[in-house]
């Protein structure tokens, strides 16, 4: 088979993603964006031209900045931890030295296989008042339950845990396949100590 052949399957096998992708993820993103634009009657669907109105609306709104504000926040309360974590684990288990480092692989790429509703009800029965989990261990030691809900830091707090375990895995996996790439384009045999394991992550480019 050659070279051009084998690309126009490759574009058969990849149709399905673009089509699905265009389906559920670019149309509702366009047809948001033409809404934003309209005033749409909630029980008829009609629309009519609104302009830049809602954004206006937006701009002098204390709540929009306040959002900013809470996405900046959770996204730090999020992300540094978890490169961290992912990047001090990829450095284990891409040693030949660590037993059991294909099935801890696969456990710790679980978590993307959850769907996001179901981290939702996990998450909810984690931190709710005031019977959660979390206040149930509290209560074990003396302490009184927390509402979570209540306290805006908490609360960030708790989204930031469930946004970092949501995307653990992905960012994992991918920090442990730039190590083992580089690992096998070094043709070096891996290193045992922490002063090899910082030299070799010291060279390799973070996402």
């Amino acid at each position: 088979m050659g070279i051009k052949n084998r690309q126009k399957w490759a574009y058969v096998y990849l149709a399905p993603y673009f089509l699905v992708f265009a389906l559920f993820s670019m149309f509702p993103i366009i047809y948001t964006f033409w809404l934003s634009f309209n005033h749409m009657q909630p029980l008829t669907g009609d629309l009519t031209w609104a302009g830049l109105t809602h954004y206006r609306r937006m701009l002098e709104s204390r709540f929009f900045y306040e959002s900013i504000w809470n996405t900046i926040l959770i996204w730090l309360m999020s992300i540094i931890p978890q490169l961290t974590i992912a990047y001090t684990i990829s450095l284990l288990l891409s040693n030949k030295w660590v037993r059991g480092r294909f099935w801890l692989r696969n456990i710790y790429y679980f978590p993307n296989l959850v769907v996001p509703v179901t981290i939702g009800l996990l998450f909810g029965a984690l931190f709710s008042y005031p019977g959660g989990s979390i206040n149930q261990v509290l209560n074990l030691f003396g302490w009184d339950s927390v509402h979570f809900s209540q306290d805006p830091m908490l609360a960030r707090m708790a989204i930031a845990i469930a946004i970092m375990w949501r995307n653990f895995a992905l960012t994992l996996s991918s920090l442990l396949r730039g190590l083992i790439l580089f690992q096998r384009r070094s043709m070096k045999p891996p290193r045992l100590t922490a002063v090899h394991l910082g030299r070799r992550s010291h060279g390799l480019p973070c996402p």
